[in-house]
């Protein structure tokens, strides 16, 4: 059952429809029993309209694949501590390592086929050393060619859970990225990897556990060996080569570049957190997690390495880890943090910062934030590259006021989702409590139905802070379907 066809959304739209009619004839007769089979199907009606938004969205976005993958998002690890993978500790050269050295052996070598995103292609391919199979895309420029003389850096791109390649590409806005920068020299030219994360074993790891899928393998010696065995000419050295995530891919970005500084010159972690939430660290011991808290492991650096934070002034896990990493950090880090004082927890946000996380990869620019916060006194709020403020809060219990920086009726004000709450659950009773004639009964049911979906929604929204105006929502919906 492939949870990415077009088919689905239809199917749920025609559910929908069929529900409300069914409401709707209820309605128009009397009695207890008509009124409160109204109630359940304007309830089924919600559910429904919920559930075909969630399919439409994911047709775009290919955060599940099948049934198969959706279960395994929600069944976890069940508490298991499997031990990790112990690394031998290595000495990072100017050049990759010599087991990612491409290889003529076929195994080594990708059968590509186009992706849905422009200048992109896709394999499913299973990790020599891993044994993880599932797909990886890549983009590459529009005059990429692998004889056309250039060298190209390489952006190995986590996603987050649930998540998936597909539709990264073009919630990135890389092609219009690319060209602003590698146009105007503030980029070198690069080609992004992104390689799957959920191989149906639960919620992602970032690391190798025994008796678990070696995520950790496929990532950071399987696909950059596949990607130099494939394109002849991405670069050999280190300091192009960046690891980079969002959320939960973030997370992992950070933890792994701590563990491969080998492998890569730099990693950048957008709207992630500083302790392991998902996957079998989040249900290893205190011992481990603290072992796999990013602000501790950079901390624990025993060479010089490249950490890009950054997160929204709405986040408060990101804020957690930049302010986290800040405080006390080695002088062997070179840290670049930004805080963007607009947008949640989306596409868009990430979009809009990927240009500054590329010229400080690609070029080292330094940011205002970084310079400033080496002279300031500690009481004093920091500014940002993007004009906004960064609270000097390094508290290892930070908590972001949500409720009391929050306008009573904006966008995520809790006024707004009462007063959502209170129309749709009127526009229900109205429809149920009176006999009105079928097409008035229809009206009055699809009313309700629409301002529940939309009060659960932003009820959502707000616990989540994935759009934090009306204005990124808007946004963030012509970046689902333009």
């Amino acid at each position: 059952m492939n949870l990415m066809s077009p088919a689905w959304p239809i199917i749920g739209a025609v559910c929908v429809i069929a529900a409300l009619i069914g409401a709707s004839v209820a309605a128009a007769r009397t009695g207890a029993r008509y009124r409160l089979w109204t109630i359940l199907g304007v309830a089924l009606s919600t559910v429904l309209m919920v559930v075909t938004i969630g399919l439409a969205s994911n047709v775009k976005m290919g955060w599940v694949t099948d049934a198969e993958s959706l279960v395994s998002m929600f069944r976890g690890d069940g508490g298991l501590h499997r031990p990790i993978k112990k690394l031998p500790s290595v000495e990072p050269g100017e050049l990759l390592p010599d087991a990612l050295a491409p290889s003529d052996e076929p195994q080594w070598h990708l059968h590509l086929q186009p992706a849905s995103s422009e200048n992109t292609v896709t394999t499913r391919w299973a990790g020599p050393k891993s044994a993880v199979n599932t797909t990886i895309e890549i983009w590459t420029p529009p005059d990429y060619a692998p004889d056309d003389g250039k060298e190209y850096g390489v952006v190995e791109f986590l996603h987050g859970f649930p998540g998936s390649p597909t539709g990264v590409v073009d919630a990135l806005e890389l092609n219009d990225t690319y060209n602003a920068l590698v146009k105007s020299g503030k980029v070198r030219p690069f080609i992004v990897v992104i390689p799957d994360l959920m191989t149906r074993a639960g919620e992602p790891d970032c690391l190798d556990f025994t008796a678990r899928p070696a995520v950790e393998t496929w990532v950071t010696e399987d696909v950059p060996r596949a990607i130099r065995s494939t394109f002849p000419n991405v670069s050999a050295e280190r300091g192009r080569w960046l690891l980079s995530g969002i959320s939960s891919g973030a997370y992992c970005a950070a933890n792994l570049m701590t563990r491969h500084l080998d492998t890569y010159g730099a990693a950048a972690a957008l709207s992630g957190y500083n302790q392991p939430i998902l996957g079998n660290l989040a249900t290893s011991t205190v011992d481990v997690k603290a072992e796999n808290t990013i602000s501790n492991l950079v901390r624990g650096l025993s060479h010089a390495a490249r950490l890009y934070v950054g997160g929204t002034a709405t986040d408060e896990d990101s804020l957690t880890v930049i302010n986290e990493v800040k405080r006390d950090h080695p002088t062997n880090l070179d840290l670049a943090t930004s805080i963007d004082p607009h947008g949640g927890h989306t596409w868009t946000t990430w979009a809009r910062q990927l240009p500054s996380v590329l010229q400080w990869w690609d070029r080292g620019e330094t940011q205002p934030e970084k310079e400033a916060a080496a002279s300031a006194s500690p009481p004093a709020p920091v500014s940002d590259p993007n004009g906004g403020v960064l609270p000097n809060r390094i508290s290892a219990t930070l908590q972001l006021p949500v409720g009391s920086d929050v306008p009573l009726l904006s966008f995520r004000g809790a006024g707004t989702l009462v007063i959502a709450w209170l129309i749709g659950v009127g526009l229900a009773c109205a429809a149920s409590l009176r006999r009105w004639r079928f097409p008035i009964a229809l009206m009055f049911s699809t009313a309700s139905v629409f301002v529940l979906v939309a009060a659960t929604l932003l009820t959502m929204n707000a616990n989540d802070i994935f759009f934090a105006s009306l204005a990124d929502f808007q946004a963030g919906w012509r970046a689902f379907f333009p």
